[in-house]
């Protein structure tokens, strides 16, 4: 069973230019975990439909401006490229945004470990252990294989643990100073013409608070290192 939910890369097209990395996906309740895993087992994909995902588990898609990262991430879609899509979906026609996880099982909040998880691992760390190597490789491989122009880590502190463990990653990062959070970077780097782009969470209540000035200087730099391709086929 664990097989199957470590299958799932991502939501959304390969093919998406525009690709954005957490560290894993958030989830509700006990009931909320179980129904997850059983639409992720009972026929594991390597890419999902995130609306049809979300109407199968609970009836309806979240509004996308009530989920930060959603909201935020499509701005700064919108100011990088000039127009607008629809995350995570199948449908290269309706989305250009692929919306992935460095660890591979959905939870509440980061230190808390689900009971229906124990009989995978005995606890977080043993987890993270097994699991996080192993999804690193896969995500450089896959951004190597289908070249996406851009690939947001956001969570800072979470991918830097791995980045620099990486041989094939860690070097040649660029930074600058976040707008308004002296004490805070953005970090960039271009690998086989795809710019990796690290950043704290997209969210409103961490260390930094993505508001318009933080989103248009993610735009700018997106703008400014990016190397364009052209959109997937239609």
């Amino acid at each position: 069973m664990y097989e199957a939910m470590q299958e799932l890369f991502g939501y959304g097209h390969p093919g998406a230019r525009f690709w954005v990395v957490g560290l894993e996906e958030h989830c509700g309740d006990a009931a909320d975990i179980q129904g997850r895993i059983d639409l992720r087992t009972a026929d594991p994909q390597r890419f999902l439909d995130v609306e049809a995902f979300h109407v199968e588990l609970q009836g309806a898609m979240p509004a996308v401006e009530r989920v930060s990262v959603w909201r935020i991430a499509r701005e700064i879609y919108r100011g990088v490229y000039g127009a607008d899509t629809e995350i995570g979906r199948l449908d290269p026609q309706r989305s250009d945004m692929l919306l992935s996880e460095i660890l591979p099982l959905p939870r509440p909040q980061h230190n808390q470990w689900p009971e229906a998880y124990r009989g995978w691992f005995q606890d977080k760390d043993a987890y993270i252990e097994h699991a996080r190597p192993i999804m690193v490789r896969r995500l450089i491989d896959m951004v190597d294989e289908h070249k996406p122009e851009v690939v947001i880590l956001h969570g800072k502190t979470q991918h830097d643990t791995w980045i620099k463990n990486d041989p094939l990653i860690r070097v040649g990062w660029a930074s600058e100073v976040v707008a308004g959070h002296r004490k805070q970077t953005l970090q960039w780097r271009c690998r086989n013409g795809t710019l990796w782009l690290r950043t704290n969470n997209l969210v409103t209540n961490g260390f930094v608070n993505f508001g318009a000035t933080q989103i248009e200087q993610a735009v700018a730099l997106i703008r400014r290192e990016r190397v364009a391709r052209p959109v997937a086929d239609q």
